[in-house]
Order: structure tokens, then C-alpha cells, then sequence
């Protein structure tokens, strides 16, 4: 979810260690990002539905 915010070369993921668990770096700047499409299922009960987003930032 991070990079789908904040832009695939914003975010920097390290493996987990014996000693640390994973950590994530989040770079924060005024890039733009590139527009990307989304799709959200959701599932309340036996309602379903779905929404998706053709372009988005």
C-alpha cells in the first residue's frame, strides 16, 4: 500500500533480521506520481461489489 501512495521508488522494503523485523523507508517528496488503474472488491455479509478505477493517483 505504501508504494501505491507514496510511488514505487519512494519506498525502500529490508528484509527481516534475527533482530528487527521488516522495515520500510518511505521517502516523501513532491513528485508526481504516474497514473495508475485501481480495483476495490469488498464483501459485506453476501453483498458484493466491485469498483474500479480507470485512472487514478
Amino acid at each position: 500500500m505504501l508504494k501505491a501512495v507514496y510511488g514505487d521508488d519512494n519506498v525502500t522494503v529490508t528484509a527481516a533480521t534475527p533482530s528487527a523485523g521488516t522495515l520500510r523507508t518511505v521517502k516523501i517528496n513532491a513528485d508526481v506520481l504516474p497514473h495508475k488503474s485501481f480495483v476495490f472488491e469488498m464483501k459485506d455479509g453476501d453483498a458484493k461489489i466491485r469498483i474500479h478505477v480507470p485512472e487514478a493517483r
